[in-house]
């Protein structure tokens, strides 16, 4: 059929919010592209699902074909561990239906949802490097890298249609500005040119300041948490103060005895500290992986430490937009020590 210039297609797929009756596509749809090992585990309960859905703590999207067939799905909650930002997620598209720009339009959609909320200053989501589609897709739609998890899953864990279950799988942290607003953020002298570009190329406005040493004062506030699924620690830095750098060395040994595989840390940058701590954890084997812009806790450095496992660089597979800044998180690695050879 012959097109006028003035004619627009109609669109492939409907895109819109779950309904009641669509939980069981919904449930297939995910099953069919993440079989049962998606890490968040609600979506393997749809009527729980559903019920956080209509309670507002999830907006949910999927897309229909024009038989009403589900096809994909896409969500937008809050992030559980570091509140004030949005997390994008739960991205599933059937084999069948890919490359139709159809997530792309459930992404932008859980896009405009989050722009509304006056509480919210920042998305955030995470990509699989096991291919670069869903990384091209979220930067198309306006995010912007902002670093790594890696080794993030261990063999076996995160099975999807385009994994190795025999290999770790990393992650691609992006993120986007959702009230632009300038603030102050203290950071390590070594890395305040690496975080001029990141916060520039993201969009968000900062005055970054040279820490110096011997420069926290007040109360520390932190937490400590394990997954056995993941063999994994993470550390959170909410607040930097005069006993911070103790409570990591007691961390450290707290790790050793529980047994780890990977370590990941969050640093708060809103106040004087960073300097020291950053130093005691390179020292620890820790290494830059990149930030969290605009929680409820400030801006957090984001750190990585290797315990029982090195990281394949060559197995992680970015898009053109998301490789340069692994190819600075990779220096880092390798000064530390973590990259497989």
């Amino acid at each position: 059929m012959n097109l006028s210039k003035n004619t627009v297609p109609e669109p492939l797929f409907e895109v819109r919010t779950l309904k009641k009756d669509d939980m069981q596509g919904y449930a297939e749809c995910m099953d069919s592209v993440w079989g049962q090992t998606y890490p968040n585990k609600i979506a393997y309960h749809p009527e729980q699902y559903m019920n956080a859905i209509e309670n507002g703590r999830y907006y949910s999207v999927g897309s229909f074909s024009k038989d009403g067939e589900f096809a994909g799905h896409t969500s937008l909650w809050e992030w559980v561990n570091i509140p004030g930002v949005y997390e994008l997620g739960m991205c599933a598209v059937k084999e069948k239906f890919r490359h139709n720009s159809m997530q792309e339009r459930m992404v932008s959609a859980c896009i405009e949802e989050a722009k509304k909320d006056n509480k919210k200053t920042a998305l955030y989501t995470e990509a699989i490097c096991d291919h670069p589609y869903s990384q091209k897709t979220f930067y198309k739609c306006g995010l912007r890298p902002c670093g790594f998890t890696l080794n993030h899953y261990p063999p076996d864990v995160l099975v999807s249609s385009f994994s190795d279950p025999k290999a770790y799988t990393s992650l691609c942290m992006l993120t986007l500005p959702l009230k632009k607003t300038r603030k102050t953020v203290y950071v390590p002298k070594e890395l305040k040119c690496i975080l001029e570009d990141i916060y520039k190329d993201c969009g968000y406005d900062r005055e970054l300041l040279i820490d110096r040493t011997d420069s926290a004062t007040g109360k520390s506030s932190s937490m400590i948490t394990y997954s056995e699924l993941l063999k994994s620690a993470g550390i959170i830095y909410y607040d930097l103060g005069s006993g911070s750098i103790k409570e990591f060395e007691n961390y450290q040994k707290e790790i050793a005895e529980h047994g780890a595989d990977v370590v990941h840390m969050h640093i708060s940058l809103k106040a004087p500290g960073i300097a020291d701590m950053y130093d005691a954890a390179k020292k620890s084997g820790f290494f830059f992986c990149g930030i969290i812009p605009d929680t409820e806790f400030g801006d957090m450095l984001y750190m990585e430490k290797m315990v029982n496992c090195e990281v394949e660089f060559d197995e992680i597979i970015c898009s053109n937009e998301t490789g340069p800044l692994l190819e600075i998180i990779k220096r880092f690695a390798g000064e530390a020590g973590c990259i497989h050879t």
